[in-house]
This record gives C-alpha cells, structure tokens and sequence, in this order.
C-alpha cells in the first residue's frame, strides 16, 4: 500500500498493530526500500509504503470452486442458475422453504452464497448484509517482461494493478465505479 499522506502513515501505523496482534507479517517501508521492492517505482512521488509479503491474493473462482466441492462432498446440493424468490422462516427463526424460479425447497440449513444479491437474499430472513454493488473498469495487459510484482494499491490516485500469473497486469481504476 503506499502511503502519501501523514493521515495514511498514521493508518497504516495502527493496522500494523492489528497484523501483528493476528502473527501477519507486514512492514513499514521508505522510499527508496519501496523501490527495491518493486523497481518500476519512482519513490520521491510517495511518503513510504506498508508490505506484507506473506498476504496472498487469492482468485475468487477457485476459492468459490473449493467451497463447493467442500459442501457437496459433506452432502450439501448446490443450485446454480436458479434465482430465489422467498424464504420461509419459522416462528421459532429456523428457515422451512426456499422458494425457487425452479421449485420449492424444504431445507434445514441455508448458505446465502448469492454475490452481489447477497443481501437481498439475506433480506428475506430479516438480515443485513451492508454489501454494496460496484461495477468496476479493470484493464489487462499482455504478458510483459519484469512483470513480477506484489499487488500495489494507491488509494491516493484511487487505482490498483497486480501481476497475473501468465505475465499480464492486471489494473484498476477505482475512480471509474459505476
């Protein structure tokens, strides 16, 4: 993360604690250590950065594959392209019946494992999930040399970029949420 500002330097302080509470390895860099860290960056544009090399990213669609695989392998069933229309929930709190564009199902347990509709899901059982829908411009590159990078994220200009695994870079324009 780079840092900018007293006001970020100051955040990222106190998030250091919260790491270090949870045995998360994370540094506070300079410039010019910055630099070394990532080549391409030109360190008198920045106060200092925050690194936490052992924070990984992780590809959402492999993360929701193991999940799925988890679940139906302990006996779950899993509807995909199916829209839920209700919930019913029982006097006493537990859920009855989803009710589905393809069928009513009569279930003991419910994951709300809907994205981006997760809360109006989760409305349906009196819950709310402060999830907020962004449409986002994301660019990528193709495979260039020295692409190797840790995840950069500079919320002073609002944008992020990342190596992917294939060479490409993959960037984020936050400014452009739609």
């Amino acid at each position: 993360y780079l840092i900018d500002s007293a006001e970020q330097e100051e955040m990222w302080a106190d998030r250091m604690d919260l790491y270090a509470d949870h045995d998360v390895y994370a540094r506070m860099l300079s410039p010019a250590q910055a630099e070394v860290v990532f080549p391409p960056l030109d360190g008198s544009r920045i106060r200092g950065a925050m690194y936490a090399p052992e924070c990984g990213h992780v590809y959402p669609s492999q993360v929701t594959q193991a999940y799925a695989s988890a679940a139906t392998d302990a006996g779950a069933t899993i509807e995909t392209k199916t829209e839920v229309l209700d919930i019913e929930v029982s006097d006493a709190g537990g859920v009855n019946t989803v009710r589905t564009d393809g069928g009513d199902w009569e279930v003991d347990h419910v994951v709300d494992a809907a994205g981006p509709w997760a809360a109006r899901v989760a409305s349906m059982v009196g819950v709310d999930v402060p999830i907020e829908l962004l449409g986002r411009h994301i660019g990528i590159t193709s495979s260039i040399e020295a692409s190797d990078s840790p995840l950069i994220v500079d919320n002073s200009r609002n944008c992020y970029f990342r190596a992917e695994k294939n060479g490409s870079i993959l960037f984020c324009n936050m400014d452009a949420d739609i």
